[in-house]
């Protein structure tokens, strides 16, 4: 938070007249649990005050000037939810995120992603074990202007695993 830092063509001077963050939250949820099923639901609103973050200060087409400020005050809120269903030896597990977060001056606070999902497949038995994954991110910020966008992305994971023998 108190030094100098240089990422490209981005430099970021220290400050070291920051103040603590403050938050006041709340969140409230209920799961629901059976046998071969599961659902979670969670809503959350954060309360932020004196948020630290990178607030631009120039930008040349050669540099980017940031330094480490309190900001205004900020608000998140959201839903997620999460969801499982087992099938003999698969499980599938969904999740979804939505967080709304934004400074009081209305741009979004950057690298918060509104959307984020995830779904697994999994296959597993006591030797053998299969697991393909999607996690997904809509578009984000990278700065405090919201103007440097950063594209929605998705990656892909894949795990499998087989017990050959008992200790291999």
């Amino acid at each position: 938070l108190y030094r100098e830092f240089r990422a490209g063509n981005t430099s970021t001077l220290a400050n070291d007249q920051l103040r603590p963050e403050t938050l006041f939250g709340a969140e409230a949820g209920a799961d629901w649990i059976g046998e071969k099923r599961r659902f979670g639901f969670t809503a959350f609103r954060n309360d932020m005050g004196d948020l630290i973050t990178n607030i631009t200060l120039t930008t040349t087409p050669t540099l980017i000037t940031r330094q480490r400020r309190n900001a205004a005050s900020a608000l998140s809120r959201g839903v997620e939810v999460n969801a499982r269903q087992s099938w003999h030896d698969f499980t599938l597990d969904l999740s979804y995120l939505f967080a709304e977060s934004r400074f009081s001056t209305l741009e979004r606070i950057p690298q918060i992603p509104k959307h984020q999902g995830n779904a697994q497949l999994t296959y597993g038995t006591e030797n053998t074990l299969v697991s393909m994954a999607v996690r997904s991110y809509s578009l984000q910020f990278e700065d405090d202007r919201n103007s440097l966008r950063l594209p929605g992305f998705a990656s892909i994971q894949w795990q499998s695993r087989q017990r050959i023998r008992r200790s291999l």
